[in-house]
């Protein structure tokens, strides 16, 4: 695992039960897992080549877990689900752009919007015939600041085939406020001409 998530190249795995044949069977869609981090829009770019080369469709998915965007003292505080409904417009202004971008390849693409659990909603949504595509931060320090690493965690749980490839590491640049969010969206210019 630690292999796949520090390697410098994108990396296919494939769960193999002990003492069975390697087999990949037909892939029927590839599903992108997007989040905040900009280094997850780095496997679009992946993920349409696939695409294209097995004409297949691409489903990305987004998911906002309330419990990690509002803190338990609020949860009940009915100003404080605002913060949900900017981050949903947020979300769904991104899942559009990263449409655009596929459809400009000529690729279907379809995206979802979940809520809940990050790993839980994402291996609730992967089916049998779906390929994986997703970046990571790779298996040291720069991963562990966050909650922990959603790719890792996919990896160990998820019986689909998965290509991972490392992101590349933003330059560190200091942002304030709502631009600090990694898909710069026009809703704080909502007032502006």
């Amino acid at each position: 695992g630690h292999v796949s998530l520090d390697s410098d190249v994108p990396v296919l795995v494939l769960r193999v039960p002990a003492g069975e044949e390697p087999r990949f069977g037909p892939i029927d869609r590839i599903v992108v897992p997007l989040d905040w981090p900009a280094t997850a829009a780095q496997a679009i770019p992946l993920a349409s080549r696939l695409a294209r080369m097995g004409n297949l469709p691409v489903q990305f998915v987004m998911v906002i877990d309330p419990s990690r965007v509002i803190p338990a003292a609020y949860a009940y505080d009915p100003e404080a689900w605002g913060i949900i409904s900017d981050l949903r417009q947020t979300a769904h202004w991104a899942l559009r752009q990263s449409e655009d971008q596929l459809r400009k390849d000529g690729v279907e693409v379809h995206s979802d919007l979940l809520f809940g659990p990050v790993n839980a909603c994402l291996t609730e949504n992967v089916q049998d015939g779906d390929l994986i595509v997703m970046t990571t931060h790779g298996s040291g320090r720069a991963s562990r600041r966050r909650v922990g690493s959603v790719a890792e965690r996919v990896l160990a749980v998820t019986p689909q085939p998965i290509v991972i490839m490392r992101g590349a590491i933003q330059a560190d640049v200091v942002v304030e406020g709502y631009e600090a969010c990694s898909w710069v969206e026009p809703l704080h210019n909502r007032g502006r001409a």
